[in-house]
């Protein structure tokens, strides 16, 4: 896969977007939204620019053009749509405005979390899984984690410094 295809586009439809303003009040949309999350490649620079693949999560209405210019505001945003046959929320910290077209948009700070009504079907080439959802919860409770005496000294910092 060539690098500048390494973004992952999903079309939540039936779509609500609730984006609680720093400081301010709360806006709701309803619309189709178009959720992508992945690497885009930026270029920043005047003089001697400097090419970088940066991390996106970001949305928009579907269908809405590519903006010239937008206002943003940093938000608490809920996205909430259907998508491969569930109802699915992305809930984060971000930016959230409209655009010189009138279209809502925005962005997460970090990956958003995503909250599924049930776990997600697992595509495999390999034939079935080996344990199912219930069995791999079960063996996971049954491992004993043996980290490294380092690493517990180094836990040991933590806890005092929260004193």
């Amino acid at each position: 896969m060539p690098l500048a295809e390494s973004l992952l586009i999903y079309t939540l439809s039936n779509a609500r977007v609730v984006a609680v303003l720093n400081g301010g009040g709360a806006v709701v949309e309803e619309a189709d939204v178009e959720y992508r999350e992945g690497r885009v490649a930026m270029t920043n620079g005047d003089e001697e620019p400097t090419c970088s693949l940066t991390p996106v999560w970001a949305f928009s209405a579907v269908g809405a053009p590519v903006p010239d210019a937008s206002e943003m505001n940093e938000a608490e945003i809920v996205l909430e749509g259907d998508y491969d046959d569930q109802r699915i929320e992305v809930r984060g910290t971000g930016t959230f405005g409209y655009t010189d077209t009138g279209h809502f948009e925005g962005e997460f700070y970090a990956p958003p979390l995503i909250i599924l009504e049930r776990y997600p079907e697992q595509q495999s080439d390999d034939g079935p899984p080996e344990f199912t959802t219930e069995e791999w919860v079960s063996r996971m409770s049954e491992i004993e984690v043996k980290p490294s005496k380092q690493f517990r000294r180094a836990q040991r910092g933590i806890s005092l410094a929260d004193r």
